[in-house]
């Protein structure tokens, strides 16, 4: 197992051969470590591609921190905590699950270090090495947003140049995606407050104007009565009382049209359904209305089968109601007046259809607005939102709401009302 170079020629050769030996083992070793640098640099990019592509995908920063910590686990084999700075300046850890990292007391304040001084502490580093986890800053583009706490279940992880470059990387990404979902939660917000202070506005409009009408109206007709004592003539004071009475009706709806909208926009109604037949609500509404369709035609056409259906009478009557008075206002007097039912798979339509002028086309998805009146001379002026809380009202009982122009002139309101499961059984002699 040895050699035995006796000859000058053999020994030229044997050097020859090592040398090319030599050259093509170091060239060898040399793609070898290439190859197995671009291997890493392949699987560094595709461990943070795919890191974010799922940031980019996840909005709330709830669930930012949980794809980040799911992140961190799988590919340094560690347990995390991003820390994040609340509106009164603490530190909060927002990890939650198997994979977060809970420190103690000791912990903690390395993180408030950490995010004071802008520097990495802890494990692996020269600053309080004896730490069980690696803490670097979170920095955003426009200041620090937390801190990002490692703890790998092997202490010397971050010995390696290269994976603290991964985590650094990771760090950078995990922070933008924060930030960015910071940015876009005060884009909401500031939007929220734009269309606060936009329906306030609206609100504040319509209430000044239509409610000066009727109390100037009430005013006027008061002092005359006050003024005049008994010398005004009976049927005079009749006249003015009758004023009185009617502005009064108006103003109590105005005020209860923005009571019932400011429930809706505020998610507070109630719906308490039962089973109930539609006639009989359709029948309330007309009750209430009469004096308001008076001289008009009213067809009901209801089906004697029609089943009962799952709802809020109270509030339904008042959908019924805001759509009577809407088409009594915006028809010619005297002209009639359709309510109609039918049943459909799952559900029960209504119908409210008169003879006016009909809707324009380009006006039909609007109407359900909050504040918005068509233009339509002669109609009396209201606050409109009647029909945007027949809206309201028939989604919350699950259903929809729309509007069509009838064939031959008028419009036509249509409502849904969906029937969850059958009706209870009704005992003989309550059907009696």
């Amino acid at each position: 197992m040895s050699f035995a170079v006796s000859d000058f020629q053999h020994v030229v050769t044997f050097s020859v051969m090592f040398v090319v030996a030599f050259v093509i083992s170091n060239l060898t070793r040399r793609v070898r470590l290439q190859a197995d640098e671009a291997r890493h640099r392949e699987r560094r990019t595709a461990t943070l591609y795919g890191l974010s592509r799922e940031l980019a995908a996840t909005r709330a920063t709830h669930n930012l921190v949980n794809v980040a910590v799911q992140h961190l686990h799988d590919i340094f084999d560690a347990k995390a905590a991003i820390w994040l700075q609340l509106a009164d300046g603490r530190l909060d850890n927002a990890a939650s699950g198997e994979h977060a990292f809970t420190p103690d007391d000791k912990e903690r304040g390395i993180v408030e270090w950490v995010f004071s001084h802008d520097k990495p502490a802890g494990l692996g580093t020269d600053t309080l090495p004896s730490a069980t986890a690696l803490h670097v800053a979170l920095r955003g583009t426009q200041e620090r947003i937390g801190v990002l706490s490692v703890q790998p279940n092997d202490p010397h992880r971050f010995n390696d140049p290269e994976q603290r470059t991964l985590l650094d990387v990771f760090g950078s990404q995990i922070a933008s995606a924060l930030e960015r979902s910071r940015l876009a939660e005060q884009a909401q917000h500031a939007t929220i407050q734009m269309e606060a202070e936009r329906l306030r506005s609206s609100l504040l409009s319509s209430v000044s104007h239509d409610l000066r009408t009727p109390l100037s109206v009430i005013t006027g007709a008061a002092s005359a009565l006050v003024d005049s004592g008994p010398a005004l003539a009976p049927a005079a004071q009749r006249d003015l009382a009758e004023t009185i009475h009617e502005e009064a009706q108006r103003l109590a709806r105005l005020v209860r049209n923005l009571l019932d909208m400011t429930r809706i926009a505020s998610g507070a109604v109630n719906v308490a359904k039962e089973w109930q037949p539609i006639e009989g609500i359709i029948g309330a509404a007309l009750g209430r209305l009469e004096e308001l369709l008076r001289g008009r035609k009213v067809d009901v056409r209801v089906p004697l089968d029609l089943q009962p259906v799952p709802i809020d009478g109270l509030l339904i009557e008042q959908v019924l109601i805001n759509l009577l008075e809407n088409a009594a206002k915006y028809t010619p007097n005297g002209t009639p007046i359709d309510i109609s039912a039918h049943a459909e798979t799952g559900a029960v339509v209504v119908e409210i259809a008169d003879r006016g002028p009909g809707i324009p086309s380009e006006l039909v998805d609007r109407i359900f607005e909050k504040f918005y009146q068509l233009p339509r001379e002669g109609a009396s002026v209201g606050a409109g939102l009647g029909l945007a809380i027949c809206r309201g009202i028939v989604e919350a009982h699950g259903g929809r709401i729309w509007a069509e122009n009838r064939s031959g002139g008028g419009a036509v309101f249509r409502f849904t009302l969906p029937i969850d499961g059958p009706p209870p059984e009704v005992a003989a002699e309550d059907k009696e």
